[in-house]
């Protein structure tokens, strides 16, 4: 089934000035997608001349939201190996909140030994297999100094609920994250 989801896409930066929804509706299901300007700081606010939403935005998203997607750029090999720390920062702002990484695509990468690293890395090494079902997922609580280092190194997040490999250029591994939430 095609969807209908466009949210506006550009190379440049701050594309998206405001938050926008879209609706995905199958069978008895809605799914709701919050698509927020970028993280930026007070200062890079003041610097660019941005709109308060771009420091607010995210973190008011995640609060809403049921589910939060993290989207990881799996073609780019300055940033495939470590979550922004304005990310990190919203995530750990909300432990409990169901939080899923998506390695976006996988299709450009020749060695998917890379996906593998990526996984481990982004999460710190802290999934587990601990039943037959790789849905079942085991978490190792970090110290709070171990934490602030994680944070200010840019490095994972130790509380994600689940992986996904895709790509949205091929469509491969969408059905997978569509049919989990």
């Amino acid at each position: 089934m095609e969807t209908g989801l466009i949210f506006a896409m550009s190379r440049k930066v701050h594309t998206t000035k405001c938050r926008a929804r879209g609706v995905y509706i199958e069978d008895k299901s809605q799914l709701v997608f919050l698509d927020t300007p970028g993280l930026v700081s007070n200062e890079e606010k003041e610097r660019y001349n941005l709109q308060q939403e771009f420091v607010e935005g995210g973190k008011r998203a995640v609060s809403e939201a049921d589910t939060v997607l993290v989207i990881q750029d799996a073609s780019n090999p300055y940033t495939r190996y470590s979550l922004d720390e304005k990310i990190m920062s919203i995530l750990n702002a909300y432990p409990n909140k169901m939080a899923a990484l998506v390695i976006n695509k996988v299709d450009s990468l020749k060695k998917k030994r890379f996906l593998l690293d990526m996984a481990r890395i982004l999460t710190n090494d802290t999934l587990k297999k601990i039943t037959d079902d790789l849905k079942s997922i085991k978490y190792i609580p970090e110290t709070e100094k171990a934490l602030e280092k994680r944070i200010s190194e840019g490095r994972g997040y130790s509380n994600f609920n689940d992986i996904f490999m895709v790509s949205a250029l091929e469509g491969t591994g969408i059905d997978d994250l569509r049919f989990k939430y």
